[in-house]
């Protein structure tokens, strides 16, 4: 963090499972008495997962054995499989509409720029995925005293003194409200609790002017209900509420800088085969963007509704990835149906080749198990209400 930042402290923020990652790391460094975060903020996160809402049903000990034993195969779970996951939540919003608008009508899909932001769609290492899955959703270990332990150092989020913000939002499919509710009742610093409307991803990314509007409340209640029944409405955007908060944890301001500049003086290239070039700099020198183009693989042209056109990084085709819910599942099924449905919506690569020919309903297709993954789904933003 001093390398990248050149900072002793940092005020961090953690998006979904990120903010469960920041919530394990503050309790680390509370036990080893390091004071390196000066606030944090925690976006649609969960630290108690007694009720998980709908991502229930994909969490057992069956399919999480099935999952692991896929994982291992590879080393990390594919990214299009957590956006399975989620897609399945919202079949009608986030893979039926768009079988029934783009396929079945011909419609073109319409340019929506957090659509594209959750193309940067992310791999999951298997030992890391295996234990998040099984001690935090599966046996709810991480809300537990000395439930896990990180380096042998045993994990008590009541140690946190950090001052916190937390944000969730309403229609969140993903981390429902009421679960990520209860980090207020654990952590032992100040904290601040707003409540956002829409969902997982259009709650959080919703600026000044936006038509979302927000809750507060300064009383933290056991019961969240108690909470939003005492709350005020605000119209419009949360964040200047929440850049009045942070203002209060940082001793000024400051010209924006490059991520990562404070150590580029140590940076140094290396050779990777998944880039075009063959030549990419260390992600730790990498400003955000460049990471995320990196990433995502292939990049959206100017031209309206082609969401597919390729920048040759990888040189894999991953359009449905890319194209985040439209038609992940639906492909899924069907090899044969990728082919019609890249046809139809215009999207078909020149190198593309026809299907082998099948039988039946589905002939041939593989059915994978299902799991639970943190990475936000912006797709279900296009269907906030």
């Amino acid at each position: 963090m001093r390398a990248a930042t050149g900072e002793p402290q940092v005020n961090a923020i953690g998006y979904c499972l990120g903010g469960t990652l920041l919530a394990a790391t503050l309790a680390y460094l509370a036990a080893t008495n390091q004071p390196r975060i000066a606030s944090a903020t925690y976006f649609v996160s969960m630290v108690d997962f007694t009720d998980v809402g709908d991502m229930a049903v994909f969490i057992d000990e069956e399919q999480l054995a099935a999952l692991e034993k896929r994982m291992k195969e590879r080393g990390y779970l594919e990214a299009h499989d957590m956006a399975t996951s989620f897609n399945m939540l919202r079949a009608n919003d986030l893979i039926w509409s768009f079988v029934v608008n783009n396929y079945l009508l011909g419609k073109q899909p319409i340019p929506f720029d957090l659509l594209y932001w959750n193309a940067d769609a992310t791999r999951m290492p298997a030992a890391m995925h295996s234990f998040y899955l099984r001690n935090m959703y599966h046996e709810n270990r991480l809300s537990t005293p000395d439930g896990i332990s990180l380096k042998g150092v045993p994990i008590d989020l009541r140690l946190i003194e950090t001052p916190t913000f937390l944000l969730s939002t309403r229609e969140d499919h993903i981390a429902p409200w009421r679960s990520t509710y209860a980090a207020t009742q654990i952590y032992g610093g100040p904290i601040t609790f707003v409540l956002s409307a829409s969902g997982h991803i259009a709650g959080v990314i919703s600026a000044p002017g936006s038509k979302y509007g927000h809750w507060r409340n300064g009383e933290l209640p056991r019961d969240p209900d108690d909470w939003l029944e005492g709350a005020v409405a605000h119209a419009g955007s949360w964040w200047p509420a929440w850049d009045e908060w942070v203002a209060q944890h940082a001793a000024a301001t400051t010209a924006a800088r490059t991520p990562g500049a404070a150590a580029s003086r140590r940076s140094r290239t290396r050779r990777d085969p998944t880039c075009g070039s063959g030549r990419c700099p260390d992600p730790p020198t990498m400003a955000g963007v460049d990471l995320f183009r990196r990433r995502t693989r292939h990049h959206l042209s100017d031209r309206q509704g082609d969401i597919a056109k390729k920048q040759n990084c990888g040189g894999k085709d991953r359009w449905a990835q890319e194209n985040g819910a439209n038609f992940g599942f639906f492909l899924s099924m069907s090899s044969a149906g990728r082919y019609i449905t890249e046809r139809k919506s215009g999207l078909i690569s020149s190198h593309a080749r026809r299907p082998a020919r099948q039988t039946g309903n589905n002939a041939g297709a593989t059915a994978r198990p299902l799991d639970v993954a943190a990475a936000p789904d912006a797709t279900a933003a296009a269907r906030q209400p």
